[in-house]
């Protein structure tokens, strides 16, 4: 949820006058906002374009008279400089690391490019003319070809597209002969290709939806390549694909059906994976590294109609779940969710099933490099205190973890829970980079981080050295190294690399150099008690000569909407998110993962086994009834959008001071250095 909404002009904007903001933030706030859609400030009295709705409401109309400004002609050049260079401070990893460990392939600043992890020079991409929207992953065919499967705007069907990264030029190597089924997934090198079923076009209704509740999250597949419109066969084939794509899967369901094989494109040799009924939610897929092996998690949740006659937006399904009314026998998200894994080479077919085990929903799955370990990623449902079963509903579960399966046999063979890799709706991923070694990407409080984890030696290492989101990580085996974006509230992203180990950083792009030098701020970790005892920790983002502790500073205690979107120290000057603009002008920010957000409370450091084992709760008050440490972190956990709404709305914070010195509880850590304090500077 926003603090404040944007509208593209020349709609007129809605404005209630504040009560007790001064009028320099109030000013300021008007400005970003009106800067964003385009148009000047506003005015008072007297300027048509304003008019009094009443109960300190003004309707505000750029397109009946200019509105003058506000603030100084400087400060609105600076807040349309940190703002317009916001829409180009991005960069995206999309695809793997090349096999040679040289190339991987980013969105940055412009068109997409080629980056060399020697030294960082790029190589930008050509888009041939008929490539229309993606409808596989990125794969590498050898160390200089990258592919894509998409449609051809020329011939409508799915095609294969390649470029090579020392040209950056790409061509349309061949469509795909025109059946029932398109490609949705490719293993690494291309060889294997996961197929998916549609229905034959209907002539009366071309663009007929093959999914339900679809949620536009940005994905791996968008952004570059251009988008069919609304309404037409290739829009609702691109949606189904979309289905597939490992950012954010799980949000849409199937609407008619569809049957899963895989297909090997080198012996044409095919193999059924699964039938997918109507309202089959699919989660993540994963070829093993050779493509011999395959596994997809699905879960049947039926097309479920909404509520209605509430307004609410969720179904009665949802709605049961959520107010703890949907036993667990009855839930389709647990009933309904299942690891289904394919061998190629026999055809074998197997099913995990979720209920069948303790409770835990299969979300994600890694298989080792050598084929011999299967990881999956679970998650726990929220118990929450009076309520009578527990909720299974994806945006409220609890907790999460890993688990290690012998691949031939299907028996745990180890678990791993720590309250450092526990978060939950897509803030948590997982993968193998060796026959033993894992590298885990994870929220944890405002922080997104690196994690190294190795299943022989029990070895679990953090591999942040500074406070900030470590984003698309990708791993090469070659060289051991890791490639990510690095992102701050004080940083614009960049892409780095490091070792394995967390040693030999290096940047590796300076695309948004010069407007991280412009914004001139610094991050601080703090901790505060509330009124009635209750100690948080958070990051005070302030002016970067401004002292610490802060003197004569005016702070703006800051905190968004929920409950499942995460707060992340992650560079942003919007006016949504005005982290990197507010402390611009001489205004401290203090940014706390309050009730609501993602972050767990001090309580989440108590060690729970002598395997180093944590859990892990958020700053809601923990039931009576729960054990003071439990096993399974998801039974120390809350996940109640009305208990959280209401605490969020109720929250009072004192001023900012440091860090104290010793633990104000006996489960609570502290640290006011990095890496879980202040970010260093960019190497």
């Amino acid at each position: 949820m926003a603090s404040a909404t944007v509208l593209s002009p020349p709609m007129p904007v809605y404005l209630e006058a504040p009560m007790r903001l001064t009028s320099t933030l109030f000013a300021l706030f008007v400005v970003a906002l009106l800067a964003a859609t385009g148009g000047p400030a506003m005015a008072q009295g007297g300027n048509p374009a304003v008019t009094d709705e009443g109960n300190n409401i003004y309707l505000v109309d750029g397109t009946k008279e200019p509105i003058p400004n506000l603030l100084p002609a400087e400060e609105v050049v600076k807040i349309a400089r940190l703002q317009g260079e916001t829409g180009n401070a991005s960069q995206f990893l999309l695809s793997r690391i090349s096999p040679d460990g040289k190339t991987v392939f980013v969105l940055g600043n412009g068109p997409g490019a080629f980056i060399t992890l020697e030294d960082g020079t790029s190589v930008p991409w050509t888009v041939p003319g008929d490539l229309g929207g993606s409808l596989t992953n990125r794969f590498w065919l050898d160390d200089n070809t990258l592919a894509v499967y998409a449609l051809s705007t020329r011939t409508a069907q799915p095609t294969l597209f390649t470029w090579d990264r020392r040209t950056g030029e790409g061509r349309a190597l061949g469509s795909l002969p025109a059946t029932n089924q398109i490609p949705v997934f490719a293993s690494g090198d291309g060889h294997k290709v996961l197929l998916a079923s549609v229905p034959p076009l209907n002539p009366a209704n071309p663009g007929a939806a093959l999914v339900a509740s679809l949620v536009d999250r940005g994905g791996e597949r968008t952004g570059l390549t251009p988008q069919a419109p609304a309404g037409t066969r290739a829009r609702a084939l691109l949606d189904f694909a979309e289905l597939f794509d490992p950012v954010g899967a799980g949000i849409a369901v199937v609407r008619i059906g569809s049957v899963l094989s895989v297909l090997d494109t080198v012996t044409g040799e095919r193999r059924e994976v699964a039938q997918l009924g109507p309202g089959t939610s699919v989660g993540e897929v994963s070829f093993s590294q050779d493509g011999s092996q395959f596994a997809v998690v699905l879960t049947v949740v039926g097309v479920d109609t909404p509520r209605g006659f509430d307004g609410a937006l969720m179904s009665d399904l949802v709605y049961r779940d959520v107010t703890g009314n949907l036993p667990p026998a009855e839930s389709p998200w647990l009933q309904g969710n299942q690891l289904v894994l394919l061998d190629f080479a026999s055809g074998a077919v197997r099913t995990m099933r979720a209920a069948d085990g303790d409770g835990a929903v299969f979300v994600g799955v890694s298989w080792s490099t050598d084929n011999r370990t299967l990881m999956t990623h679970m998650e726990m449902p929220a118990q929450l205190r009076g309520r009578r079963y527990p909720l299974y509903v994806p945006q409220y579960l609890s907790s999460a973890h890993l688990r290690f399966w012998d691949a031939a046999s299907l028996k745990e063979i180890r678990r791993l829970e720590r309250s450092e890799i526990d978060a939950t709706f897509g803030l948590m991923q997982a993968q193998f980079v060796s026959p033993d070694e894992v590298i885990i990407e994870s929220q944890k409080r405002l922080d997104r981080r690196p994690y190294y984890y190795n299943l022989r030696s029990g070895e679990f290492r953090d591999l942040a050295d500074r406070a900030g989101k470590y984003v698309s990580i990708r791993a090469s085996n070659q060289s051991r190294e890791l490639v990510f974006v690095y992102t701050s509230y004080t940083d614009p992203p960049e892409l780095y690399r490091m070792r394995w180990d967390g040693t030999g950083l290096a940047r590796l792009t300076w695309d948004n150099e010069a407007l991280r030098q412009y914004s001139r701020t610094k991050q601080q970790p703090v901790s505060f008690t509330l009124r009635d005892g209750t100690s948080h920790s958070g990051v005070l983002i302030t002016p970067a000569d401004a002292p610490f502790p802060p003197r004569n500073l005016p702070i703006i205690v800051w905190q968004e909407g929920g409950p499942a979107t995460s707060l992340s120290n992650e560079w942003l000057s919007l006016v949504e998110s005005p982290f990197g603009l507010l402390p611009n002008f001489g205004f401290g920010v203090l940014v706390v993962p309050l009730y609501g957000r993602s972050g767990p409370s001090p309580s989440a450091s108590r060690p729970c086994t002598k395997a180093a084992t944590t859990a892990r709760s958020t700053s809601t008050p923990r039931p009576r009834s729960w054990p003071r440490c439990a096993r399974r972190a998801g039974q120390a956990r809350s996940a109640s959008w009305a208990a959280r709404t209401a605490a969020t709305s109720s929250t009072r914070a004192s001023r900012a001071t440091p860090p104290p010195t010793t633990p104000p509880t006996p489960c609570a850590r502290w640290s006011t250095s990095s890496p879980s304090g202040a970010a260093a500077s960019p190497p």
